[in-house]
């Protein structure tokens, strides 16, 4: 009896150990790879445009051996959506306590829904500024961040009505399928820089138009008529 109370024990403590696990799934520091995927982020107002990007597929890719499929995002440090938009078949939904965009559970493996390999997606988000942030479960970063759920896939399979099958692989050290932070441009800062000229700069600029006015009026005087 005082064994099986043990093993009891031992087996509820284990289940307890997993539970924050399974609860925070996909907090921020879950994610077991970077940069495999892009968002380029831009707000109008109180609507964001997310364009996601699956990296793999480009040459001197950082998944050597492997191609993947992207088929979730899910966003940090930003108010909770009042509405938006999405390709077809994804959806903003809830899992595990967290919400993200997410393509259909069945679809995984076929692109579209799913990201293909050098492929993107556009979502837009509109959010009440008031609003509490989502995905506030677990760790968090900074700023605004993303994490993609994605999946190792060997190779394209058969294409059916623009639809394509892909085979899914293990990678060691990451499974089948992991979170993958994603690199995070905000394409708001996109205004271009221009340097301001040094002051050497502005010298020799200015010496150069004194020596030329004065060849000018140089010329003028030697090629005056005599009176």
């Amino acid at each position: 009896m005082r064994y099986t109370r043990s093993i009891l024990f031992l087996t509820a403590f284990a289940v307890l150990l997993l539970i924050p696990t399974i609860v925070f799934a996909q907090s921020w520091s879950n994610a077991a790879t970077a940069g495999l995927t892009t968002v380029n982020w831009f707000l109008e107002e109180n609507t964001y445009t997310f364009t996601l990007t699956n990296n793999s597929g480009f040459i001197g890719d950082s998944s050597p051996g492997y191609d993947l499929l992207v088929w979730s995002l899910q966003p940090f440090q930003i108010p909770k959506p009042t509405s938006w938009t999405a390709p077809d078949g994804w959806e903003w939904k809830s899992s595990g306590g967290n919400q993200a965009f997410n393509a259909p559970s069945n679809r995984k493996y076929y692109s579209p829904p799913a990201v293909a390999p050098g492929e993107s997606m556009v979502f837009t988000y509109t959010f009440d500024p008031a609003a509490p942030f989502v995905n506030t479960n677990g760790s968090q970063p900074e700023g605004i961040a993303f994490l993609a759920h994605v999946g190792a896939v060997e190779s394209a399979g058969s294409e059916n009505n623009g639809i394509t099958e892909w085979t899914p692989k293990e990678v060691e050290g990451l499974g089948a399928s992991w979170y993958d932070e994603s690199v995070v441009i905000n394409t708001n800062d996109t205004t271009p820089t221009v340097p301001e000229p040094s002051g050497t700069l502005v010298l020799a600029f200015g010496s150069v138009w004194i020596i030329t006015c004065l060849a000018r009026s140089r010329g003028r005087l030697l090629t005056s008529p005599s009176p």
